[in-house]
């Protein structure tokens, strides 16, 4: 279904198309192991290892969401729209602009009513 939530496997699979977030999830599992292997310092910097490759490995994966989604956010013709815009204003005279400028404040007015605002 389209409007279903992503399931924990979609989540898992995600993993298998970023090489970093494979790498650093599957590296906070060795570091945790020496984690408690070792003791003092040692065991201290593995664990502190295995936080930091906990903490990235889902990082890659929101920040290849957010590019996924601004991308999505991006609509191809709003360039050419506003090209296309700034052409057409280009040739028109500073009358037309505030004609125009007027219009798209007030929106559609009866004929009278722009004569009798424009005091004509």
């Amino acid at each position: 279904m389209p409007n279903d939530p992503p399931s924990f496997w979609e989540y898992l699979k995600a993993f298998q198309s970023d090489f970093w977030a494979r790498m650093s999830g599957g590296a906070s599992v060795p570091f945790t192991a020496a984690a408690i292997y070792f003791s003092g310092y040692t065991r201290l910097l593995f664990a502190l290892l295995a936080l930091s490759c906990l903490i990235f490995s889902p990082f890659r994966l929101w920040q290849a969401a957010e590019v996924a989604i601004r991308d999505l956010k991006k609509r191809p013709y709003d360039d050419a729209q506003r090209d296309f815009v700034i052409r057409k204003l280009k040739s028109v005279g500073t009358d037309e602009r505030d004609t125009l400028r007027y219009l798209v404040q007030y929106g559609e007015r009866e004929n009278q009513q722009i004569m009798n605002d424009a005091r004509l």
